[in-house]
């Protein structure tokens, strides 16, 4: 059996809770004040590990994990929570900017100050709003995203050199002097909401205008070599190859007597013979007015100051009064010949009454008068602006453009590549209409007519879209029968739309509309412009607005439309579309959406000063 060794340390003792129990009983102070110190330190490096956990868990969240979250999603396309961020702010800067432009304008034009600052507080409750202002922006960046896709569709493709040129043409438009195709609107929000214009409108007329009556109105009526009825009272003479024959200084000095070169001698007169008469204007065959009579021609083929126009009554105020008659048509050019013939008689007998006691030969006067006669007037021509230097051009939008980026950006707090996203939605909005341009027709169906519409609200008190009594619209009706029987009685359509129809749009007008496209008119109206035969007067036609009296000009079933007409019909083509594929587009907000709208730049900081 083996021995045990006995060699080697004392055993180790195991220390017990007695054991601490008595340490703890006879620690000293200074080991008790490390030993909490120790704890502390733990605690506090444990609360910071906690705190800087939370912390970075935070900045992590705000900065990388919601600015990437989608804020909305279009068809499966998501708008980031950033995006949107910098959007608003840019919007809320330039509404300001905006809002801050139109106070002024308003002032410094003479404007209502109270009004103007009516409309800045309505701007400023708009930006503080979260729901209204960023709403609008997230509905804005979300048919964005439709645009884009429909781009895609089409093939179209937008580069910066496009993107350039729309700068290019926004800041060229504070700059009369370089003309370039309007750019961007100001404020750079939105797509542009088009309303189509309708054409046959119940505008309200104004208060002041005299109840209607179916007298038969003070001026006559006329027609003028093209067919279209005027007032005789409102109608203006229009002269032929640039000769104003019809000018009120011309017609002043025919009647009245024009102010000689020289002037007379006082308390003496002038005297002239039938022989200085006759050589001063041989043509003319003149005779010498008496007091209060008006200078006419006596050759049946010469025209007299009226032209064509229907004989004027005899009135003395009319003649005398140095008022310039009121012609209907142009004179022709044979007319002007013998006009300045007139002119020129005139104008020499007032010389002859007027000049000095030394007599003048009829041939000197002769010679004086036919200088003054066929002496052109010259009317100045303003010099055309000198077109700016490309480089200059190139320089100015340039400037122009850094000054605009550096003032948004510091303004809204916002890099350049936001303010460049907007300049390139706007690029490829227009390449997408300019497309669906070529795809519209060149020329369709029009039709040229007039109306004049009796409406159920003759003076607009229907502001709440009722519905018209059955008293006024039988009130309505009786007008309208009214002016048919007029009509059939040979009164003028134009006066009669110009005194009765409650279309001041086309009333003023003689009731025109001009050319359009029936589609254009409500169902009532394009069923009875199609029906109607071209001269043929139809109605009254009921509609939502009143009754109408009708008349169909003339109609064209292929006739070209303008530039402006094929633009118009592109915007509306490309509005109508964007809002069916807005409406039919699979969106889904976050349902906090609102909160992550930003409040900066803030209320104060854009207003300052209001």
């Amino acid at each position: 059996m083996a021995k045990k060794s006995t060699t080697g340390g004392p055993r180790p003792h195991r220390r017990t809770q007695d054991d601490v129990r008595r340490r703890n009983e006879y620690m000293s102070r200074a080991e008790k004040e490390r030993m909490w110190q120790r704890r502390a330190l733990i605690a506090t490096a444990i609360a910071v590990g906690v705190s800087l956990v939370i912390l970075a868990r935070a900045i992590i969240l705000q900065e990388v994990i919601v600015p990437n979250q989608a804020i909305t999603t279009v068809n499966g396309t998501d708008v980031k929570t950033n995006d949107f961020e910098d959007r608003v702010r840019l919007q809320r800067w330039n509404y300001a900017q905006q809002a801050i432009n139109q106070y002024y304008q308003q002032v410094q034009f003479g404007g209502d100050s109270q009004q103007a600052q009516t409309s800045l507080n309505s701007a400023i409750t708009q930006l503080e709003s979260a729901t209204i202002f960023g709403g609008q922006v997230l509905e804005q960046m979300e048919r964005e995203i439709l645009i884009e896709d429909e781009a895609e569709r089409r093939g179209i493709e937008v580069d910066s050199a496009e993107v350039d040129q729309m700068v290019d043409e926004f800041m060229a438009s504070g700059f009369p002097d370089i003309a370039l195709t309007p750019g961007p609107d100001t404020t750079l929000t939105s797509t542009p909401t088009l309303t189509p214009t309708p054409l046959v409108s119940p505008t309200p007329r104004p208060s002041d205008t005299p109840e209607p009556t179916l007298e038969p109105a003070d001026d006559a009526v006329v027609e003028d070599e093209d067919g279209a009825e005027v007032t005789d009272g409102d109608a203006e003479q229009q002269p032929a190859d640039d000769s104003d024959l019809g000018d009120d200084d011309a017609g002043d000095e025919d009647v009245d007597g024009a102010e000689p070169d020289s002037a007379p001698v006082d308390g003496e007169e002038a005297e002239a013979d039938d022989e200085t008469l006759d050589d001063a204007a041989p043509d003319a065959d003149m005779e010498e007015p008496e007091s209060g009579e008006q200078v006419s021609d006596d050759d049946d083929d010469a025209d007299d100051v009226d032209g064509d126009a229907e004989p004027q009554p005899a009135d003395a105020d009319n003649d005398t009064d140095g008022e310039d008659p009121d012609p209907d048509v142009q004179a022709s050019d044979d007319d002007d010949d013998e006009g300045d013939e007139t002119e020129a008689g005139t104008e020499a007998e007032d010389d002859v009454e007027a000049a000095p006691e030394d007599e003048t030969s009829g041939d000197e006067a002769q010679d004086a008068e036919t200088t003054l006669a066929t002496t052109p007037t010259l009317t100045p021509i303003p010099s055309p602006s000198p077109t700016p230097e490309p480089a200059i051009v190139r320089a100015t939008l340039d400037a122009a453009a850094g000054e605009y980026y550096d003032v948004t950006t510091d303004g809204a707090g916002i890099d350049r590549d936001v303010v460049r996203d907007v300049f390139y939605a706007q690029a490829l909005q227009d390449a997408v209409i300019a497309d669906m341009r070529a795809e519209l027709p060149t020329a369709i169906p029009q039709v040229n007519a007039r109306h004049i519409l009796i409406a159920f609200f003759p003076e607009g008190q229907n502001q709440q879209g009722l519905d018209p009594t059955e008293e006024q619209k039988d009130a309505a009706r009786e007008r309208a029968d009214q002016v048919i029987a007029a009509l059939q009685n040979g009164e003028s359509f134009a006066v009669l739309a110009r005194t009765f129809s409650d279309d001041p749009g086309s009333g003023a007008n003689g009731g025109e509309l001009d050319w359009a496209d029936p589609e254009n008119y409500v169902p009532e109206f394009k069923d009875a412009v199609n029906g109607a035969t071209p001269g043929e007067i139809v109605g009254p036609i009921e509609t939502e607005f009143g009754f109408h009296i009708i008349q169909v000009l003339a109609k064209d079933d292929a006739r070209p439309l303008t530039a402006q007409e094929l633009d118009q019909r592109s915007q509306q083509a490309f509005s109508e579309w964007l809002e069916s594929a807005y409406n039919e587009a699979d969106i889904d907000r976050r349902d906090d959406w609102v909160d992550r709208v930003p409040d900066r730049p803030s209320v104060s900081t854009l207003f300052e000063g209001f």
